[in-house]
């Protein structure tokens, strides 16, 4: 009876250390943007790249859906490997620094002076359900570049891209997201760079 109650303790520690990740099966990421083919010009300027700024919805690790009726929910079984604004952070420095376009990139929890300062603000970032099912994946967002310490941007930009899902797969969902972020980093590169 001892034992029983031994391999009965044991598999319920297990059943709820997996039940306390939500089962998510697998994580998924954003990654920095294909440059091959584009061509920038260097300058010896150094760029700050802050934290996106989003509602609080978006400020998680789950991939965010709309479903027709326009309620917002969350993709089951899916995960983003950190919460949005970080991974997106994260993916707009490396895509900044691989560009060559400047001497330094940094993200601003870094304690450097920078010639310029990017701010962006994460507006949509989810799965939408279209019409007869079809899934698209939205982007929308709002860049900002300033001198660092000035209070007025010197340029503006809004991207709003949307991208049909090839399927309803998580991954194809994570594939369409990559795609285009990588276009959303791209015109910000195109853009917005000093």
């Amino acid at each position: 009876m001892t034992r029983f109650f031994c391999i009965a303790l044991c598999l319920l520690v297990v059943a709820c250390s997996f039940e306390r990740d939500g089962g998510f099966r697998r994580q998924y990421t954003l990654e920095q943007a294909e440059l091959s083919g584009l061509k920038f010009r260097q300058s010896g300027s150094t760029m700050r790249i802050k934290l996106p700024v989003t509602t609080p919805e978006l400020d998680t690790d789950r991939m965010a859906i709309q479903l027709e009726d326009k309620r917002q929910d969350y993709v089951a079984g899916a995960k983003w490997s950190d919460f949005l604004p970080v991974m997106a952070q994260s993916a707009l420095v490396q895509s900044f620094a691989a560009s060559g376009r400047y001497r330094d990139v940094v993200a601003d929890d870094k304690a450097v002076r920078t010639s310029y300062m990017l701010a962006s603000t994460i507006e949509t970032f989810r799965i939408e359900k279209v019409r007869g099912g079809q899934l698209q994946a939205h982007i929308r967002m709002r860049f900002g570049l300033y001198h660092y310490g000035g209070s007025q941007p010197i340029r503006t930009l809004v991207v709003d891209e949307r991208k049909a899902v090839a399927s309803d797969r998580v991954s194809a969902m994570a594939e369409a997201f990559n795609a285009l972020f990588s276009d959303v980093q791209r015109s910000v590169l195109n853009k917005m760079a000093k």
